[in-house]
């Protein structure tokens, strides 16, 4: 992901991204967000549903690390403090962004189709066009 939009959610969400700037024995967000621009949406979408979450119960969830393997998004928390059902509920949301990244364009957004061709990826057709092209790598 660019540095706008990396800048942009750290600035927005920024107890959900707390660890964006940590130590790197501790965290993976030092690497930033580790996927295409394309995703960012989803990832904004989660980000405000995490971050209610943190300023309106008694959890305190922090990304861990944010990145794209085998063609969907993997969205990895901790949980600082807080118990019930609000663990289960950020689970659940977690789990249904990383489903719905499968179905989206990791580079573009629009509507993407898993591929598989030694390394999984999610890209509409144009944007696998391009990639191919390119001679591989995300466009």
């Amino acid at each position: 992901m660019d540095a706008y939009f990396d800048r942009t959610l750290v600035a927005d969400f920024p107890v959900l991204y707390g660890q964006r700037y940590g130590d790197m024995r501790w965290t993976c967000m030092v690497w930033g967000f580790e996927c295409g621009n394309g995703w960012e949406p989803l990832i904004r979408d989660l980000s405000q549903q995490l971050e209610w979450l943190n300023e309106n119960t008694n959890l305190w969830v922090e990304a861990l690390q944010v990145k794209e393997k085998y063609g969907t998004l993997r969205f990895y928390v901790t949980y600082r403090a807080g118990d019930g059902p609000w663990a289960d509920i950020a689970d659940a949301l977690i789990d249904c962004a990383e489903m719905r990244s499968g179905f989206a364009c990791e580079a573009c957004g629009g509507i993407g189709v898993t591929r598989h061709d030694g390394w999984v990826r999610t890209l509409c057709d144009a944007c696998e066009e391009k990639r191919l092209q390119a001679g591989g790598g995300i466009p």
